[in-house]
């Protein structure tokens, strides 16, 4: 729905509950071409099942890498919106009652250092906050735009902010409306 809010020119993190039947309006107009809502069915993008998957990159590119091993001759072109899109972070922490707390700042410190975020990254196909690790990163990873946005399309992203229970409410039940549908 965020995405949506979007395309229509509109705060993509509304609480208005007004502005989210307004993108479901639109979502309802287009779903009689969606075969399905999932979200980790990128094999049926890779195979041919379907033509368009909207997701989150990684995913979907390792769908365009599995499309090009099995060698059918498909072209699956991963693209941004024009308007932007939603942009998200792994973040860690320390729960305040922990009980190994150097041990989790180890972890941590691991994790962040620049050759481990670059492995990472060349694994799951998605970009890091560790600069150092561009440098290390397999290059079709680091020269990626799709992986490592580059500041012109950095600039249309956006992230979804925490919204109230009731407004949780409306969104689910429009979204249920709109997955439960007739094609």
């Amino acid at each position: 729905m965020k995405v949506l809010l979007n395309y229509l020119g509109l705060n993509p993190n509304s609480s208005e509950s007004v502005d989210y039947e307004r993108a479901a309006k639109l979502l309802t107009k287009i779903r009689p071409y969606i075969r399905y809502f999932r979200t980790s069915q990128y094999s049926d993008l890779a195979s041919g099942d379907v033509c368009v998957a909207f997701g989150w990159s990684s995913e979907v590119l390792i769908g365009i890498e599995r499309a090009q091993k099995a060698n059918k001759g498909l072209e699956i072109n991963y693209v941004v919106p024009k308007e932007g899109a939603v942009l998200w972070y792994d973040m860690m922490a320390i729960p305040a009652d922990a009980k190994h707390v150097d041990n989790a700042y180890k972890y941590m410190n691991y994790i962040l250092e620049p050759a481990v975020m670059a492995d990472i990254s060349n694994y799951n196909l998605y970009s890091n906050a560790v600069l150092p690790a561009l440098d290390l990163a397999d290059e079709s990873v680091a020269s990626n735009p799709n992986i490592t946005i580059p500041d012109d399309k950095m600039k249309l992203m956006f992230v979804v902010e925490p919204q109230d229970e009731k407004l949780n409410e409306v969104i689910n039940s429009l979204w249920e409306k709109i997955k439960s549908s007739k094609k």
